[in-house]
């Protein structure tokens, strides 16, 4: 496929990725109206008026399931320490418990 670009400069995914991930990702930059911001960022032409929609629909279309994803893998990397961490603290207790019947 075509490289994807903002006006006529070509996006640079990885640096895009980034500088929405620092102003909160997708949710945050939505909520605060950042779309601009983050063209600006790009380095995108000042005078484009679709600027914050051509950078957002940018965004859901190529990063957007990148980052649900990242969070999903967080979210389930978490459960899975916690749970071990749980684990571990019942293995404890029972192995007190087994000390103390001695």
């Amino acid at each position: 496929g075509r490289i994807p670009s903002l006006g006529f400069k070509q996006i640079d995914l990885y640096y895009f990725y980034k500088e929405g991930e620092k102003l909160g990702g997708y949710d945050a930059i939505t909520h605060k109206r950042m779309w601009k911001h983050l063209y600006d960022k790009l380095g995108g032409n000042s005078s484009n008026t679709s600027a914050a929609t051509c950078t957002r629909k940018h965004y859901e279309r190529l990063l957007l399931p990148y980052e649900r994803h990242l969070r999903k893998m967080k979210v389930v990397k978490v459960k899975k320490k916690r749970r071990r961490q749980l684990e571990k603290e019942s293995d404890v207790k029972h192995d007190v418990e087994d000390d103390s019947k001695s």
